[in-house]
C-alpha cells in the first residue's frame, strides 16, 4: 500500500550509499505527499544522483532536496542541473560539501 500522509523523511548519516538511494527513489514514482528529503552525509555518490534526477524527472510533491556532505561528483551534478530544467516543484536543493568540480 502506498503511505499517504508522510510529508517529510530524515535519513541524515545513515549510510544509505548508492544502492539505498537508489531503492529509495524507486518509491518516489509512486509517493505523492513527500515534501522533504534529507540524505546528508550518506555516501551518496553518482549512481544515487542519477537515481534520484531520474525520479525528480516525475516527482512533482518534492520541494526540498538536502544531499550535503555526500560524495556526488561531476556525473551526478550534471544529471541533477538537468532535472532541474524540467522539474518545476524543487525549490531547496543543498549541494555543498560534494565532490563535484567545476566542469
Amino acid at each position: 500500500s502506498v503511505n499517504r500522509g508522510l510529508t517529510q523523511l530524515d535519513f541524515s548519516q545513515s549510510r544509505l550509499g548508492d544502492g539505498g538511494v537508489q531503492l529509495l527513489a524507486e518509491s518516489f514514482e509512486t509517493n505523492n505527499t513527500l515534501t522533504t528529503l534529507n540524505l546528508t552525509s550518506n555516501r551518496v555518490g553518482n549512481g544515487g544522483a542519477k537515481a534520484l534526477a531520474k525520479v525528480l524527472r516525475v516527482n512533482d510533491t518534492l520541494t526540498h532536496l538536502y544531499l550535503s556532505s555526500n560524495q556526488i561528483g561531476s556525473e551526478g551534478a550534471k544529471a541533477m542541473a538537468k532535472t532541474l530544467e524540467v522539474n518545476q516543484t524543487l525549490v531547496c536543493l543543498n549541494f555543498k560539501n560534494n565532490s563535484a568540480g567545476s566542469e
